[in-house]
């Protein structure tokens, strides 16, 4: 037997010891997923003896939250890690980038607002992302 399969059977053994039906140990088993989460169960069952059906229901819905919150905090470390080695890697000469260039202007870095159409001045002042003509309507 694999360790899911063990898990499984440790888990129905755990809920019909306390009195619940193998097909609750089964349903747990189905929405909790890995054998980790399963052994933890089982030992919840049986050290906590949960009243009702409720009970045992709310501490599965708890495991897999946590697992699932583990899972993101690995994954997010992962790209971390990913992130800092790309930063941190040795560079080439051509590669490095001088932050005291200020040859870039203002079109460079905003975009001249224009978008692929043009758009007529009509008042004279000068065309720009943040300075279009609103409506006049618009109650702001």
């Amino acid at each position: 037997m694999d360790d899911r399969q063990l898990a499984l059977s440790d888990l129905i053994a755990a809920a019909e010891e306390i009195g619940y039906p193998k097909e609750f140990g089964l349903a747990l088993a189905q929405y909790l997923g890995g054998p980790k989460t399963m052994e933890r169960m089982a030992a919840y069952l049986r050290e906590c003896r949960p009243q009702s059906f409720e009970e045992a229901a709310d501490e599965a819905i708890t495991l897999v939250s946590e697992r699932s919150r583990w899972i993101e905090e690995e994954r997010s470390e992962e790209a971390q890690a990913a992130y800092t080695a790309f930063v941190n890697r040795p560079r080439e000469a051509d590669e490095a980038v001088d932050w005291t260039d200020d040859s870039w202007t203002e079109v460079d870095f905003y975009g001249d607002g224009l978008g692929e159409e043009s758009h007529e001045e009509t008042d004279g002042t000068e065309s720009g992302p943040y300075n279009y003509d609103f409506d006049e309507d618009i109650p702001w």
